[in-house]
């Protein structure tokens, strides 16, 4: 094992949410963030690396948009759609070396552009008929996508290092599945 010590870091940002219902039973939702991290102080085995450390799991651009639309409501229940889409920027999963490793980088086998995990967008849809009237019970019926277009790069990564044998484990995201629900409240 090695001690390596991030003594100050600076993170500035901004976010901004917004909720937009235009009309009656249309709802849209949206945000974004920006991210701007930086190590002042970093010590790895002695050396001051600050300049040359990823911040780990800091993606500077992250931003949702989410829309659910009441179609009609009518006495045999009501129709509704929704959707969303999320998007996050690339992140650094280790705080690695950013430029060329040195020669205590080198131990560890990697550098910054091995362990990022590149950027992704997620999209999900819904169609539902809520309040479905069926004797004393109330009933939902759904379909569902989730992941829709098929995001398949990986979302995270552990480097277990050279004492591992260089072994790297990458995180999948579940494939586009599609479904359907019933509910039944009693």
């Amino acid at each position: 094992s090695t001690v390596q010590n991030a003594a100050s870091a600076t993170i500035n940002g901004v976010e901004v949410e917004a909720d937009i219902m235009p009309v009656e039973g249309l709802t849209f939702n949206t945000s974004f963030s920006y991210l701007d991290p930086s190590y002042g102080s970093y010590f790895d085995r002695g050396q001051q690396v600050a300049n040359n450390r990823a911040f780990a799991h800091s993606p500077k651009y992250t931003a949702s948009f989410s829309a659910d639309w009441r179609v009609m409501q009518r006495s045999w229940g009501t129709l509704d759609l929704s959707g969303d889409v999320s998007y996050m920027s690339s992140f650094y999963t280790a705080p690695v070396a950013l430029a060329q490793p040195s020669p205590a980088d080198a131990d560890y086998g990697y550098w910054a552009e091995d362990t990022k995990a590149p950027s992704h967008t997620y999209v999900n849809l819904r169609a539902a008929i809520t309040d479905m009237k069926i004797g004393t019970m109330n009933a939902e019926i759904s379909i569902w996508g989730k992941n829709v277009f098929n995001e398949n790069r990986p979302t995270n990564f552990i480097d277990f290092g050279p004492g591992f044998g260089g072994l790297r484990e990458a995180y999948f995201p579940d494939p586009a599945t599609y479904g359907g629900t019933i509910k039944f409240k009693f």
